[in-house]
């Protein structure tokens, strides 16, 4: 009888262990799938974020033919439109504070609102339209949106992409 009641307890408390560490085992699942279900949706929401702020860089394009570019090739000479540089500047400023901000990367901001502080410095003071501006000033944009954009791109994991043609069987014209 004596047996029974320890082979009975020695079963029950097996139960037991084996239950626990089952539940154990379980909840350090669901936390496990929880946070990587919390990193995907905060990945998607920052690409989200980085695809609307690129349409922003825009106005920074080589191609005149908008009309919305901030910085004007006349004659060979550099010119910055301050009309447009200050709707860029109003721009960034309510995209930072939209429900995209919060996701670009503090390593963004610094260039970006070291652009925008220098755009509008050179915009402020006066009532021209268009600006010259010299070669030192051009290459500072310049710079500034060269590595603006490509801190945006490696900030989302998208790097200068060069395709695979030969994997893709894709004809090189």
């Amino acid at each position: 009888m004596e047996e029974k009641i320890i082979t009975g307890i020695i079963a029950l408390t097996t139960s037991i262990t084996v239950s626990i560490i089952a539940y154990l085992y379980a909840l350090k699942k669901i936390k496990h799938e929880k946070r990587e279900a919390f990193k995907l949706n905060h990945y998607e929401r920052q690409v989200e974020a980085y695809l609307q702020f690129w349409c922003l860089l825009r106005p920074f394009t080589n191609f005149d033919y908008f009309n919305d570019t901030i910085i004007k090739e006349i004659e060979k000479k550099s010119f910055l439109n301050v009309k447009n540089s200050m709707t860029f500047y109003k721009d960034i400023r309510d995209f930072f504070y939209s429900k995209y901000g919060i996701f670009l990367s503090r390593k963004l901001k610094n260039p970006l609102f070291q652009l925008r502080t220098f755009i509008l410095h050179k915009s402020k003071f006066t009532e021209e339209n268009l600006i010259e501006l010299s070669n030192e000033d051009l290459k500072t944009i310049k710079n500034y949106m060269r590595e603006i954009r490509i801190i945006a791109r490696n900030d989302i994991g998208v790097r200068d992409i060069s395709l695979p043609i030969d994997e893709l069987d894709l004809i090189n014209e």
